[in-house]
């Protein structure tokens, strides 16, 4: 996995400043004969709009110059099959799925890239609130917070060592915002009475979070 960084960490007292990024995956290209080797091909799966179970997703590629993504269909570990095309919209069942979108040009190998989907009610978890880690500074992920709830909700990084949380966004009815941290990074959201409603820990993917309760 190789990353086209969009965007970039500010450090400013002490405190994660986030701003957009997206990942996706490359494939080296042999060389043909004894010409020079040729452009990686790169896959990057991004999550266009979500509406509770409803999610659009797109996928870009470019082979040697080409453009590839009629040859692209998807999946999902939870619902198997979900249609092929460079841009779908799928009603996703409830849970935690990885989307795959993959190619299948005859002939060629298959090149594809993976998106984490979540979807439904999500568990409360709020136990597991404790400070930030980080398992690596080489590498930085997105997460996606979407309000389905009728109220407002707020989104606050656990500050490393003490766990303090330190409040970034609040979320209006149907808004969204985007996250950016470092694997191991903790997430708790809240609502208006700063009683927590569920905790989320940057990974190693984008992620899409969807709170409904």
């Amino acid at each position: 996995m190789s990353k086209s960084l969009v965007g970039s960490f500010v450090l400013a007292s002490g405190l994660l400043i986030s701003l957009p990024a997206s990942a996706q995956t490359c494939f080296t290209e042999g060389a043909t004969g004894n010409g020079p080797t040729l452009p990686a091909t790169c896959v990057n799966v991004t999550i266009e709009d979500q509406h509770n179970e409803q999610v659009t997703l797109a996928v870009s590629a470019i082979r040697q110059g080409e453009d590839i993504t009629n040859f692209f269909e998807w999946t999902s570990d939870l619902d198997g099959y979900i249609g092929r095309s460079s841009t779908i919209t799928a009603s996703l069942s409830a849970g935690e799925h990885t989307i795959r979108a993959y190619s299948t040009m005859p002939h060629l190998r298959s090149y594809y890239d993976e998106i984490t989907v979540s979807v439904g009610q999500q568990v409360n978890n709020c136990v597991t609130e404790a400070p930030s880690t980080v398992e690596t500074y080489d590498e930085w992920y997105t997460l996606d917070f979407t309000n389905a709830t009728t109220a407002d909700i707020n989104v606050s990084w656990l500050r490393y060592e003490d766990g303090e949380r330190i409040h970034y966004k609040t979320i209006k009815e149907n808004g969204s915002a985007s996250f950016t941290g470092y694997p191991g990074n903790n997430w708790i959201v809240t609502d208006s009475n700063d009683q927590c409603l569920s905790v989320h820990t940057t990974g190693y993917n984008n992620d899409t979070i969807l709170i409904s309760k």
